[in-house]
């Protein structure tokens, strides 16, 4: 599944991640991260799958259905 800017702005919100954070994490700079956030360019498939293996292993879960798409922190259960 393909992330979107807003699944990625609020799954970071989510987590309480910086810009900086992320990118560090996912091998882009910031700059690259806060374009794609602000939906002014798409990364390279290899990028958003990086960044939501980054963003799911801290606890999120991006999701689509007939509504729409969205992203929750994972639950305890």
């Amino acid at each position: 599944m393909t992330i979107t800017p807003a699944q990625a702005r609020g799954a970071r919100a989510m987590l309480g991640m910086l810009q900086d954070d992320l990118a560090a994490a996912i091998g882009v700079t910031r700059k690259t991260l806060a374009t794609f956030e602000a939906g002014q360019t798409k990364p390279h498939p290899s990028t958003l799958e990086r960044m939501r293996q980054v963003l799911e292993g801290k606890g999120v879960v991006f999701f689509e259905s007939d509504e729409g798409r969205g992203v929750m922190l994972k639950g305890d259960g």
